[in-house]
């Protein structure tokens, strides 16, 4: 006997267009992180921050996240979005540090508030895969949940487990009688072979996280295209 009760969509066929305007500007914020990172993070050259060019793509972040819509909030029971907007505003407000901390030639200060930015830098990342895999659940994209699961876990194995461990090995060399300075700690990027494998791990991270925003973004545009199609019929 044939059920004639109608099939049940797993997708929810127009839930990413709401998102469309938020996620083009998160993907265009990680692209531009991305372009400024292969010169500042890869090749360690600090002549990028000079220009305060770090702060560019952070305010673009700022800006995505203030756009998400209010069904961000309730398909997310509203405390994703917030998390988000108070990442992307401490990386915002700690972004000019980095300049500041090459141009004070050592400061402690300047070099904690650096630390910091990574932190935020690692959060924002985090709550974005967060943000993104409620999304998807929200909206039924299970490819989309999945991609996000994934960029999770690669963030947190191989950008923050990472420099979890490189900063503890500052911190237990500095108290077990080595010659390392307070401010050796809070530098990670001299350490040869160490330096280069952490700095392409964090290059690595973004660049997957660029990818999981840039399948939503195509997803979300995907659906408003079928929008206009069904509009116009």
């Amino acid at each position: 006997m044939i059920d004639s009760a109608p099939q049940l969509k797993s997708e929810r066929p127009f839930f990413l267009v709401e998102y469309f305007s938020a996620l083009l500007l998160l993907t265009v914020a990680l692209f531009f992180a991305s372009v400024f990172g292969v010169g500042a993070i890869l090749a360690g050259k600090s002549r990028f921050f000079f220009s305060y060019w770090q702060c560019l793509p952070c305010f673009i972040l700022l800006l995505a996240c203030g756009l998400l819509p209010k069904q961000a909030w309730k398909a997310t029971s509203g405390a994703l979005p917030i998390r988000l907007l108070l990442a992307a505003a401490g990386l915002t407000a700690f972004s000019p540090f980095a300049t500041w901390m090459l141009r004070s030639n050592g400061n402690l200060y300047f070099d904690l508030c650096c630390v910091l930015t990574l932190a935020m830098a690692l959060w924002t990342q985090l709550e974005i895969c967060q943000l993104m895999q409620k999304l998807a659940k929200a909206g039924k994209v299970p490819s989309l949940a999945f991609s996000a699961l994934k960029t999770r876990f690669l963030v947190l194995c191989f950008e923050i487990i990472p420099v979890c461990a490189v900063y503890g090995s500052g911190i237990l060399a500095r108290f077990i009688g080595t010659n390392q300075t307070v401010q050796d700690i809070f530098r990670i990027w001299h350490f040869g072979k160490i330096s280069l494998l952490l700095r392409f791990f964090l290059f690595w991270g973004l660049l997957q996280v660029l990818i999981l925003c840039l399948y939503a973004t195509w997803l979300a545009a995907q659906q408003l295209k079928k929008l206009v199609d069904v509009e116009q019929q």
